[in-house]
Parts: C-alpha cells; structure tokens; sequence
C-alpha cells in the first residue's frame, strides 16, 4: 500500500482518497445533470444510500445536489453555456516500466540495467544495451 500511494502522489500529485472522492463526484455531478435522480447515482456510485450520497455532495459542493441542479440550470440559462469544472488530474497512460516511474523509489541505473536484463531474459528476449 505504501507503494500505491507514493506512485499515486508522484503521478497524479494527490493523495489517493481526495484523489478517488473528486472523480466519483465528477462523476456524481455528470449523472445528475443527465438527469438521474440521486438514489440513482448513490446506488451506481457504490453508496449505500442515497442519503450518504447527498451528505457526501454537501461536504464537497457546499450546496445540495438539488441545490447544486438549480445553480446548474441557473448558470446555463444566464450565460447560455456549461460552467467549467475544475479538472480531476488523471494518471498518464505510458509503459510500464519507464525510467521516471523509478524515480519516486530512489532506483539508479545500475538498478534499472539489472531489470532491463532480467525482463528480457524472462519474456525470452536478447536485450542489448
């Protein structure tokens, strides 16, 4: 777990919880705005009711979900166009491994030479540096 976390800090720059909890509500907030109700989302988000579901908005909108659908709708008939949400950083898609995901373990060279030459023993590769 410890790894988890240092690699989602060092890839996403968040700690993995407020990491998690801001995709499930962009999440929450594209489903209601699509319309679904909010025992709707609470159930296809994991929650255990909707109630939970909508303390859980509260704390990080400050407004209700309800709330939240008239400032929504307030907001596009005024300006005529969708608010914009603060971006969720999302980890970028590469291969794995690569010598930057090292970095946040302290690895050198001589320790990604040796894995280079392992991993290509073990797929059945000669690799030549």
């Amino acid at each position: 777990m410890p790894q988890l976390r240092s690699y989602c800090r060092h890839q996403v720059g968040w700690k993995i919880k407020p990491w998690l909890r801001a995709l499930r509500l962009a999440e929450a907030e594209r489903a209601l705005a699509d319309g679904q109700s909010t025992a709707e989302v609470a159930a296809a988000l994991g929650y255990t009711d909707a109630a939970h579901f909508c303390g859980d908005f509260k704390r990080a909108r400050r407004m209700s979900p309800r709330r939240w659908l008239a400032w929504l709708h307030w907001h596009r008939t005024v300006t005529g166009r969708e608010p914009v949400a603060p971006p969720v950083p999302l980890p970028q898609a590469r291969v794995w491994p690569c010598d930057q995901d090292f970095d946040w373990l302290g690895v050198g060279e001589m320790e990604l030479e040796i894995w280079r030459e392992w991993e290509g023993r073990s797929s059945g590769l000669n690799v030549e540096s």
